[in-house]
């Protein structure tokens, strides 16, 4: 015999799962740096220069990965094309040298820009990855996210940067 559910027994559960999301996003985001972004200037692994005081008056993605997550494999893809619409800088984590970054990049036939990490990531905060900065043109952090974000929430975050700030 099935037991009847209860919309009560469901709210609870809806609430129960919203609440464990929300604490572990917490836990992942808790150092995290807010306000103004450190700012970043250096060589890219392709050997071009990027600084970050470029970009004043632009969003600018900084995306955090490796090239030994997972999650990072599956989302390489989604930053590759936001990169050809936006200003886009990653930076490499724990990822060995820079010639094992290059040829990550060549294998995966990606494009977007890369710096490796030197303390980037203590600056601001980060310690998993993917983590996400999205930054408005006056060089303040306006997003965090942690872990797997769809293209079209990174997008939307872009664009809510752009007109609101």
């Amino acid at each position: 015999m099935l037991k009847k559910i209860t919309f009560r027994k469901i709210f609870l559960q809806l609430f129960i799962l919203i609440l464990v999301v929300s604490a572990v996003r917490w836990y992942q985001q808790r150092h995290l740096v807010d306000g103004i972004a450190p700012i970043i200037s250096g060589q890219l692994v392709d050997g071009r220069n990027w600084s970050m005081s470029d970009y004043r008056g632009e969003p600018v993605l900084l995306y955090f990965w490796g090239i030994w997550c997972g999650i990072c494999q599956m989302q390489s893809g989604t930053i590759d094309a936001i990169a050809k619409d936006h200003h886009v800088l990653s930076i490499a984590m724990d990822s060995g040298s820079k010639a094992d970054v290059l040829r990550y990049m060549q294998v995966q036939s990606r494009s977007f820009p890369v710096m490796m990490d030197s303390n980037l990531s203590a600056a601001y905060g980060v310690g998993v990855v993917p983590t996400y900065f999205i930054i408005d043109k006056e060089g303040k952090i306006n997003f965090t996210e942690v872990g797997y974000s769809t293209s079209i929430g990174l997008r939307l975050r872009l664009w809510l940067t752009r007109w609101l700030s």
